[in-house]
C-alpha cells in the first residue's frame, strides 16, 4: 500500500520527521520516515502528502477529475467516532475505518475538504510545538516557575 521512495527513505530534508513502522501482510515491521509537508508516491499515480503526523492528504495530478482524499488518523475508535459526529453535521461524505494507510489503529477517509485537512493539521502542528516547549523545560526552570506562582 505505502511505497516510500526508492531506498526506503526520502531524501533528507529540514523538515521535521518521525520514523514510523508499516507492517506488511507477512508481518514485518518495516521502518520508514514520515516528513511533514514532503510529497511521496503511493504507486497508481497517487501522491500523497502528510500535512502533520495525523493527516495525510492524497492527490491524483495526472487525472481529470480526481477528488482529494484526505485521511485523519485516531488511536481509538471513541477519538474517531467523535470526529466523525463532526463531520456527519456538516454533511460530509466519509468512511470510517480500520487503519489502511495511517500509522494509527484507526483512519476516517473524507473526499475533498483539504481546506479542513490543512487547518486540522495546522492546529495539530500547534499543540505539538506548545507540548515539546512546555516538556523541554528544566527541572530548575519548573521549580522557578512554580514558586513564582505561589508568591
Amino acid at each position: 500500500m505505502f511505497k516510500p521512495w526508492g531506498d526506503g527513505f526520502p531524501p533528507r530534508s529540514q523538515h521535521p520527521t518521525v520514523v514510523l513502522f508499516h507492517y506488511d501482510r507477512s508481518k514485518q515491521a518495516r521502518g520508514y520516515v514520515m516528513q511533514i509537508g514532503r510529497f511521496f508516491s503511493l504507486q497508481q499515480g497517487r501522491v500523497g502528502q502528510y500535512l502533520a503526523p495525523r493527516v495525510l492528504v492524497v492527490r491524483s495530478p495526472f487525472r481529470a477529475f480526481s477528488p482529494t482524499v484526505c485521511y485523519f488518523g485516531f488511536d481509538h475508535l471513541k477519538q474517531a467516532q467523535t470526529f466523525a459526529q463532526k463531520l456527519a453535521s456538516i454533511g460530509a461524505s466519509f468512511q470510517i475505518r480500520r487503519s489502511r494507510i495511517m500509522p494509527q489503529a484507526y483512519e476516517i477517509r473524507l473526499r475533498g475538504h483539504s481546506d479542513l485537512a490543512r487547518t486540522l493539521a495546522y492546529w495539530e502542528r500547534q499543540s505539538d510545538r506548545t507540548r515539546r516547549s512546555s516538556n523541554s523545560q528544566t527541572p530548575s526552570h519548573q521549580r522557578i516557575e512554580r514558586s513564582a506562582i505561589a508568591a
